[in-house]
């Protein structure tokens, strides 16, 4: 689906009817007049009409900022009882959460219908990647103006891949509040009875080589009951973006703006990720896959028991009804150090370009704090958080929860470690319309109906070409 909402005509002042504030507009103080201190005497000789006046002064009016969200009914709960206590903590600002179906791609297609109905959406999460469409649009505001008034600097503050993300041309938009990190999740009873070391930790333990993996998964497979790895090897992998990250490729160059698909890291990761399941049969096929899981709901690797490995970037709650013990390792890698196998996502929240941005800057301020930072990751279902401050705490919280049973060290690791999806590119707002063309041409290449050497070069010109980067 072409989730790209560029070239669609909309901007603020047009659908507003040519209302608009800046960016970095200040807004008048919420209070009301203050005076200086007199001497007795003279304030006993005020008129009666001016002390009645000041007596009567208006309260501040409350401002009313709209949170756009997803329907997920424990999600929500979570976020009304979060926004409530930030209520409580800041009298005056009022949070109006407002639910949408169709998950972040609703979130995405109704914000500039809202703009444009005169209901301007304050504050959003961005699940899906694609955002410069909507500082083209002038629905979002820059953050930049606010973080350097309140000494907010964000590469002191957040992962920096994060903030690369959800900046342009010098302007921060997005504040980066969870993270979406790709680690291998392993059965630590299956490992025992192969007789195998469990995956490292740490991603630059050299020792976990692609060769090794593939070792590992083939003693741990059993016929067509049993697989070393279960489908899938990294949570985006959209047009083989993830393909090439565990030989030492990237597919694209943030610097200088430019695809590198075309590249031998991307042929031997290609290539390898298709004979796994040909060659070694290491990984099912789809049909393998729908008879090892059945009917069974949840995540299957922790429903079937019947994987040795599995990609795993948001833990599931079943995995605490697991039968069987399991841990979190890193990705592994044979490449050029560091490993950067895989990818990370940041999810960042995003203010929109309303009256109130001043008060909506106070909601993710607010955040900033330990306890509204942590809670906040919790309702996303992350195990990282980009804050920098808060990683130590967020690793005791997630393994606390977990019974103390798990290390979580691999997560925190892989986040420093792995790129962002799409590597820079998944900002651009027309990134979808580009894997409306390549996602077909790279799925022939999965089912062998095209060559790996045969894609490449075609990838990385046709995105050279036609992604809008400006």
């Amino acid at each position: 689906m072409n989730t790209s909402t560029a070239g669609n005509g909309f901007s603020r002042r047009t659908m507003l009817g040519g209302f608009a504030v800046g960016a970095g507009a200040v807004l008048a103080a919420a209070c009301g007049a203050t005076t200086s201190a007199m001497p007795e005497e003279e304030m006993a000789e005020e008129a009666p009409a001016e002390q009645e006046a000041q007596a009567e002064a208006p309260m501040a009016e409350e401002v009313e900022i709209l949170y756009l969200t997803y329907t997920r009914p424990a999600r929500n709960e979570a976020e009304q009882a979060l926004y409530s206590a930030f209520e409580e903590a800041n009298p005056g600002i009022k949070l109006d959460l407002k639910i949408v179906d169709g998950g972040g791609t609703g979130v995405r297609q109704n914000i500039p219908i809202l703009f444009a109905a005169g209901t301007p959406v304050g504050l959003f999460e961005n699940t899906w990647g694609t955002w410069l469409q909507f500082v083209e649009g002038d629905l979002i505001t820059s953050l930049t103006p606010l973080m350097n008034r309140d000494g907010v600097d964000p590469y002191d503050t957040f992962i920096a891949e994060g903030v690369d993300f959800v900046s342009h041309r010098g302007q921060t938009y997005g504040f980066p509040a969870s993270m979406s990190v790709d680690t291998w999740v392993y059965n630590k009873t299956l490992f025992d009875t192969a007789g195998l070391e469990y995956p490292p930790t740490d991603p630059d333990d050299p020792t976990w080589t692609m060769e090794r993996f593939i070792d590992s998964a083939e003693k741990l497979t059993i016929g067509t009951e049993q697989f070393g790895m279960g489908r899938g090897y990294t949570g985006f992998n959209t047009f083989g973006i993830g393909d090439g990250t565990f030989f030492g490729g990237l597919a694209w160059d943030a610097e200088n703006q430019m695809a590198t698909m075309n590249n031998e890291h991307y042929r031997q990761g290609q290539n390898f990720w298709i004979d796994i399941i040909d060659k070694f049969h290491v990984m099912p096929t789809s049909e393998e896959h729908s008879n090892l899981t059945g009917g069974r709901t949840g995540h299957y690797f922790y429903s079937t028991g019947a994987f040795g490995m599995s990609v795993m970037f948001v833990v599931p709650p079943e995995a605490a009804e697991a039968p069987f013990e399991w841990g979190i390792g890193a990705l592994p890698y044979t490449g050029e150090p560091p490993n950067h196998s895989g990818r990370h996502y940041t999810h960042a929240v995003f203010v929109g370009n309303t009256d109130h941005v001043d008060q909506t800057w106070e909601v993710l301020k607010w955040l900033l704090d330990g306890d509204n930072g942590l809670t906040y990751l919790e309702l996303t279902g992350h195990v990282v958080t980009p804050m920098l401050h808060l990683f130590d705490q967020a690793q005791a919280h997630w393994e606390e929860k977990q019974g103390g049973e798990v290390d979580g060290t691999a997560f925190f690791l892989e986040a420093q470690h792995t790129p962002q999806s799409g590597h820079g590119m998944l900002k651009f707002a027309n990134f979808y319309d580009i894997n409306d063309v390549l996602g077909p041409q790279y799925a022939a290449v999965k089912n062998r109906e095209n060559t790996v050497e045969e894609f490449l070069p075609v990838a990385e010109n046709y995105i050279n070409e036609n992604l809008r980067v400006e």
